[in-house]
């Protein structure tokens, strides 16, 4: 009887070792995934740029926006590239396809815009000319 009470012992103690190993192991991976998440946000510096309206020229590389629509404007030889900003429309405009300059808020929604509806974001935003004129929607 006592040998089946050491071996049940054993067996039990055996299993938390390994429940320890494990969560152990599952607190490693939650970490790291933890570090590379914070690794992939910009710094300071650039999310104040995503913020602030510039006139900066930067080099494709430096430019942060997604969702984008890209309209070329042949009569001036100039591309117009809007995205969503913080509850705004963000553009950029480019000559040489390397080099943007921007970005420069062009729209911004109000407050009560929807009614009781809280709006965060506007989601792809979209260019179209119409006739002479630009038109963002």
């Amino acid at each position: 009887m006592a040998i089946k009470s050491v071996n049940k012992l054993a067996c039990m103690l055996a299993t938390k070792k390994e429940e320890n190993r494990m969560n152990m192991s599952i607190r490693r991976i939650i970490l790291v995934l933890i570090i590379v998440q914070i690794s992939a946000m910009p710094p300071r510096a650039q999310r104040l740029r995503m913020i602030q309206d510039s006139n900066e020229i930067v080099h494709l590389s430096e430019v942060y926006i997604r969702d984008v629509c890209v309209l070329p404007d042949s009569s001036t030889q100039t591309c117009y590239m809007v995205g969503p900003g913080f509850n705004s429309m963000r553009m950029y405009t480019i000559k040489n396809l390397k080099m943007w300059q921007g970005p420069k808020t062009i729209f911004r929604t109000s407050e009560g815009i929807w009614g009781d509806i809280h709006v965060v974001g506007i989601r792809a935003p979209e260019m179209h000319k119409y006739k002479e004129n630009t038109i963002s929607s």
